[in-house]
């Protein structure tokens, strides 16, 4: 998952427009509750602001939006970037990376962060905990200007 959102970050960087893509992988721990992941991933001066249970689903759908956000003349990703052959063919390897990882997941979460984001959203903003006995992984995402 990691080579292909190292592609597709780059290839969205547009008008005034740049996206920040990652995933941290941390160690399955059975009982913990999302924020440990986060501290985990993000060290201990991240704050988080809350979690909150989501399907696979609503994780993927949520991506999917995300990443092929349009804006306008002002600001967003090139269309050009957007009609291309690759960005076509890595979108739906993200997205089924993800359906995959989140149906071998025993705890699915989306987190805001009060302190310690590693971006600075503005256009769009995700952040998911995905974990299970394959591992954990905290995925962020975000538009700025």
């Amino acid at each position: 998952m990691e080579a292909l959102l190292a592609e597709l970050e780059p290839l969205l960087y547009g008008y005034n427009y740049v996206v920040f893509l990652r995933i941290y992988r941390v160690p399955f721990a059975p009982g913990e509750p999302a924020a440990w992941y986060v501290t985990q991933a993000l060290g201990p001066s991240a704050v988080v602001t809350g979690s909150v249970p989501v399907t696979g689903a609503e994780i993927v759908a949520e991506v999917k939006q995300a990443l092929q956000y349009v804006g306008d003349e002002g600001c967003g990703p090139k269309p050009s970037a957007l009609q291309s052959r690759r960005f076509k063919e890595l979108v739906p390897a993200v997205l089924s990376e993800l359906e995959r990882a989140t149906a071998e997941a025993s705890l699915l979460a989306a987190f805001g962060l009060r302190k310690g984001h590693p971006a600075y959203p503005v256009f769009w903003d995700f952040a998911f905990v995905i974990a299970g006995p394959a591992g954990g992984l905290v995925f962020i995402g975000s538009s700025s200007d």
